[in-house]
């Protein structure tokens, strides 16, 4: 579906936007419409394409935008951006070495890992206990680097 016509843009309470190398990608829920919009996006100043192309399909301040970013997703895995430190919930901190259950070779005898996007040295958890309503319980939360619970830390 294409974007509404100027002037005639209907409030959206929702947006998603998706940051390309070549295309900025967008859909919002305009009442009960559901709005596209492909603009090009601008490597030099992302977030142009992103504010031009939201203000297009109807967002606005009252609006819920979630935003992905396929660019900073193809960097992280293809390993050419700056260092990343990996920052989880506690027990969660060898997350990404653990990995999921599906492997390219899931019968070889000697499989190969590939190495974790955040070495293990890089990886820390943020001790916080969640009370009711996720508010934060009293005890003040603390920063910890790598393996928390074995109390590890590098």
């Amino acid at each position: 579906m294409k974007p509404p016509r100027a002037g005639r843009v209907p409030a959206a309470r929702a947006a998603g936007v998706d940051t390309g190398g070549t295309f900025t990608d967008f859909v919002a829920l305009a009442g009960s419409r559901l709005v596209t919009l492909k603009r090009p996006s601008s490597p030099g100043a992302p977030e142009r394409a992103v504010l031009e192309g939201l203000r297009t399909i109807g967002a606005g301040r009252g609006s819920r935008v979630r935003h992905g970013s396929t660019v900073a997703t193809n960097t992280l895995l293809e390993r050419t951006g700056a260092r990343v430190v990996f920052v989880t919930n506690e027990g969660f901190e060898d997350l990404l070495e653990i990995g999921r259950q599906d492997r390219p070779d899931l019968y070889a005898l000697a499989p190969r890992r590939p190495a974790p996007l955040v070495p293990a040295a890089r990886r820390g958890c943020w001790w916080a206990r969640a009370g009711r309503c996720s508010k934060a319980a009293p005890r003040r939360p603390r920063w910890r680097p790598r393996a928390c619970a074995s109390g590890r830390s590098s």
